[in-house]
């Protein structure tokens, strides 16, 4: 595992400025880094270390993707596309089909559980090859293994 380093973190705030036609800087002090908007005025993230912060500005991408692709429907950057590339929905949740607890009996839900952590973890691996990151999907690996070991606890029950 490599070190995070600013110019790291600053080739990530320059694709996030033309992202969104703003400019982000980062601010560094007390030993972390945060974003910042309008010249510093702003804060616009916590303060993290920088390899916590690399992940937060990876975040903040997809979600400017997500904003953009729901606003446009041309596509996860629009028509013209900053990035050039598909990205996946970063949002598996907001698809119901993910993730939808409506049962007829308890013995069902660890499935309905097993398979939305299944698709958690897909849309993890595809994230991770858009952006060419391991880190891009780490957030929804997270959410399956809660996942996984939910269904394990509630099978234990049912």
């Amino acid at each position: 595992m490599s070190r995070t380093t600013i110019r790291d973190l600053e080739g990530v705030v320059a694709l996030i400025n033309r992202m969104a036609g703003q400019t982000f800087t980062l601010g560094y002090a007390y030993g972390g880094v945060r974003l910042e908007g309008d010249d510093g005025s702003t804060d616009v993230s916590p303060r993290l270390s920088k390899g916590e912060m690399l992940e937060w500005l990876h975040a903040f991408t997809y979600g400017l993707e997500y904003a953009k692709e729901r606003g446009s429907r041309a596509g996860p950057m629009g028509a013209t596309g900053t990035l050039g590339e598909h990205v996946p929905d970063p949002s598996p949740t907001a698809k119901a089909a993910h993730l939808n607890l409506d049962v007829a009996a308890p013995d069902q839900l660890p499935g309905v559980l097993r398979k939305a952590s299944e698709r958690f973890a897909q849309d993890a691996e595809e994230l991770d090859s858009a952006h060419q990151t391991r880190s891009a999907g780490r957030p929804w690996r997270k959410i399956a293994r809660v996942l996984d070991a939910a269904a394990d606890r509630i099978a234990k029950f049912v």
